[in-house]
């Protein structure tokens, strides 16, 4: 945690990690200096700063091996997948901390100018912090220019084609969509159309309009009931299935999905006739759920915000009253 070098390079098991895990030796100084904040300051204030130090104790506790029961006794911990995730949390606290320290330096001086302590505590982050600055610069990566190809390209040497979802029986070392790629042409359609069988015919819009980030709207006609339509894509929840009109998105009706092969792809069955395929990717309830606690919590800061002005304004005014009337009493 307390490395003072910075790493470029990729996570691999072991202590010997190309990248950097430490939260620095000086955010980690200056936390331990904040005590004396908390020491000096008695009043209200002390509780935010004995907040921000319990976070960051805590976060930096969970990174560590002595944490390993918390994480198999809390299996939601997983979804976190490294707990080196976790070291991001530390950011603000930290952060906070520090100013608790320069707080502390500015309190028993003239705080309309900047101390001698303050000016070396800022000239003590910035040397501390100058490994940061020295990052690794080169004229040409090895796998070409910055392009989808070149990102293909790493992510194909560097063994890192791992992102899946928990249908992927089997980690992809390839995609026929890269073959696409590579050969200089504009991706107009995921469907697999080397898949067997396919409807009598598949209708793409040759311009790539009907293929979006968030699903694809294709013209199928088929003679045949419960023809499978694979994606090059992966099933996740969230993505739908429906058949729409020809001018419109109103839906007609709503097709099952369902993950295939190795690789959990996307296949829909279709029915018997002519028609318009649309697949989507939507909301679902418990991201529905998410998105309104974060619209309620966001509510419930503003409110308390206005409350507490409100509280101060009305002291103020209550205090001011009480001083006139003293005033003219005399």
């Amino acid at each position: 945690m307390f490395n003072p070098t910075w790493g470029f390079g990729i996570s691999v098991p072991g202590p010997h990690d190309g990248m950097s895990f430490q939260i620095g030796v000086v955010p980690a100084l200056l936390a331990i200096f904040s005590v004396i904040a908390v020491v000096m300051n008695p009043n209200g204030t002390r509780r935010f700063w004995l907040f921000f130090l319990a976070t960051t104790a805590i976060v930096a506790l969970l990174t560590l091996h002595v944490a390993l029961p918390i994480w198999h006794a809390l299996p939601f911990l997983a979804f976190f997948q490294f707990p080196w995730r976790l070291m991001a949390l530390t950011t603000v606290p930290l952060a906070a901390l520090a100013g608790a320290s320069a707080l502390t330096q500015e309190s028993n001086g003239d705080t309309r100018s900047i101390s001698l302590p303050t000016l070396l505590l800022g000239l003590l982050i910035l040397l501390g912090s100058y490994p940061y600055l020295t990052a690794q610069t080169q004229r040409q990566a090895a796998e070409g220019p910055v392009s989808v190809l070149g990102l293909f390209r790493f992510q194909q040497s560097a063994g890192e084609m791992t992102g899946s979802t928990a249908w992927v029986k089997e980690i992809p070392t390839w995609s026929p969509m890269a073959d696409v790629y590579f050969a200089n042409k504009k991706v107009k359609t995921k469907i697999d159309l080397t898949a067997e069988p396919q409807p009598d015919w598949v209708g793409v819009d040759q311009t790539g309009k009907g293929l979006r980030a968030n699903g694809e709207r294709v013209r199928i006609d088929s003679s045949r009931d419960d023809q499978p339509v694979t994606f090059n894509t992966f099933y996740y929840p969230g993505w739908r299935a429906f058949i729409t009109p020809e001018n419109s998105d109103a839906i007609i009706r709503e097709l099952p999905i369902t993950p295939v092969g190795e690789l959990g792809r996307i296949q829909v069955r279709v029915p018997k006739g002519k028609y318009w395929l649309s697949l989507r990717f939507e909301d679902t309830p418990p991201r529905l759920a998410g998105a309104w606690i974060s619209a309620l919590g966001v509510l419930l800061a503003l409110g308390l915000l206005i409350w507490d002005v409100r509280t101060k304004t009305e002291g103020t005014t209550v205090a001011h009253f009480a001083t006139a009337g003293r005033k003219d009493e005399g």
